[in-house]
Parts: structure tokens; C-alpha cells; sequence
């Protein structure tokens, strides 16, 4: 039991590091209230995305031991991808995002302008939750949770290096820097349980 749900346990609070550690981050670099202010906004937009790929996790674990399975969530995981990739796309291409940038969430214009590059930033993340969760429901049903956790530290130290690497340069909008830091911390983490 301990040796199944501990690396599990470690995984949350490794995840709830990063909003500290990204908060003190892009106060530090360039803009940093717009930053702060357009940054809850455009990561509530992105989980809402991503939520669908998050919760996909569940299905893998409950279905994964009924015969013939695997062919089948392998295809729907594709297919999941590609679904929230598309909505991720539809919504950055067209005035819905401006619509719930500006509209809905009430950004004024100039956090409207810094949110919606950092939105088009955040495409592979749908598309990399869903493998994730693929990857993951099968080390979770594999019964070696040891992975997991290790993922979420690579992927720790990545977004801690991203972000220290946008403070000493000093160049960027903390915004974009935290967003490129999650990006490539989620692909390697992806990797890493792929």
C-alpha cells in the first residue's frame, strides 16, 4: 500500500511547488504585474482545456484490464488529442479567444494583448495531458508508481530552470517564460513516462 500510493502522494506536492516558485519567478522578470494579472487567467483557460486529458487518467486505470482494451483506449486516446487540440486551436483562431480573454474574464486591452500570445504558447499542453494520462493510467494499473513522481521532479526542475533562466536574461515577459517552462517541463515529463 505505502509502496503504491506514497509516490503518488509525492506527486501532489510536487505539483503544488510550481505555483510559488512560478509566482516569485515572473515577479522578477519584465511587467511583472501585467504578467501576474493576465497569468490566472490564461492557465484557468488552458486546465479547462487540458481537464478532459487530466480525467482521462481515471479511464485508463478502471478499463485497462478488460480484454482487448488496450487497442481501443490507444485509439480513443488519439482521438481525445486531437479533439482538445482542435478546441485549443479553434478558440486561439478565431474572436472566442478575444471574446473570453476581453469579455469573459474582463482583461483589459493590454493584458488581452499579453494573454493571447501566451494562449497560442499553450497549445501542446491538451494534447500532451491526454498522453500523459495514457502513460500514467498504465504505470498506475502496472502497479510501479515509481515513475511518476520522478516525471513530476524532472518536470519540476525544468520549469525552476526555464524560469531562473528568464530572470537572468531579463528580456521576456514572465508570462511567456512561465508558459515556455511549462510547455517543455510537460513534454519531458510526458517523455519520461512514455
Amino acid at each position: 500500500f505505502s509502496a503504491f500510493y506514497t509516490p503518488l502522494a509525492l506527486t501532489s506536492l510536487l505539483n503544488l511547488a510550481l505555483q510559488p516558485i512560478g509566482s516569485a519567478a515572473i515577479s522578477r522578470m519584465p511587467n511583472p504585474l501585467d504578467s501576474l494579472a493576465a497569468w490566472p487567467v490564461l492557465t484557468g483557460l488552458v486546465f479547462m482545456l487540458r481537464s478532459a486529458g487530466i480525467a482521462y487518467n481515471e479511464v485508463v486505470v478502471a478499463r485497462l484490464d478488460e480484454p482487448g482494451s488496450s487497442h481501443n483506449l490507444r485509439r480513443f486516446t488519439w482521438l481525445l488529442a486531437a479533439t482538445v487540440t482542435g478546441l485549443h486551436v479553434a478558440l486561439a483562431a478565431t474572436p472566442l479567444a478575444h471574446g473570453w480573454f476581453g469579455g469573459v474574464s474582463a482583461l483589459s486591452p493590454r493584458l488581452l494583448a499579453l494573454a493571447l500570445p501566451g494562449f497560442w504558447l499553450a497549445l501542446p499542453l491538451p494534447l500532451l495531458s491526454v498522453l500523459q494520462s495514457w502513460y500514467q493510467g498504465a504505470i498506475l494499473h502496472g502497479r510501479q508508481t515509481r515513475g511518476i513522481p520522478e516525471a513530476v521532479f524532472i518536470a519540476l526542475a525544468i520549469v525552476v530552470v526555464v524560469l531562473a533562466a528568464g530572470v537572468a536574461w531579463g528580456q521576456a515577459e514572465g508570462l511567456y517564460v512561465g508558459m515556455v517552462g511549462m510547455v517543455v517541463a510537460t513534454l519531458v515529463q510526458t517523455a519520461w513516462l512514455w
